[in-house]
């Protein structure tokens, strides 16, 4: 039995822009038991997705110019259609 797993993606320059990672749900629960992470052409994550046991979670994440660290996040919690959103800006 699986118990947890990684991936990682990478273009042709050896750039990450995907990775994936979770564990099996028989083994742990069920908040978030894995998430998908798209990267840009730099390498920086800019939108997460989650599975949540009502739904599912996306987080946008937004850059200031050429800095490596998001400067704000999006978060949107789906709550069975329901969007619960949350805006965050990262010091």
């Amino acid at each position: 039995m699986e118990i947890y797993f990684m991936k990682y993606e990478y273009d042709k320059a050896g750039v990450l822009f995907h990775r994936q990672f979770g564990h099996n749900l028989l083994w742990g629960a069920t908040t978030n038991p894995g998430r998908d992470g798209y990267y840009d052409d730099r390498g920086r994550l800019v939108y997460e997705y989650g599975y949540i046991t009502h739904g599912s979670t996306d987080t946008y994440y937004i850059y200031e110019g050429e800095e490596e660290k998001p400067s704000y996040a999006l978060y949107l919690d789906d709550n069975l259609g329901a969007d619960f959103p949350e805006f965050v800006r990262y010091r």
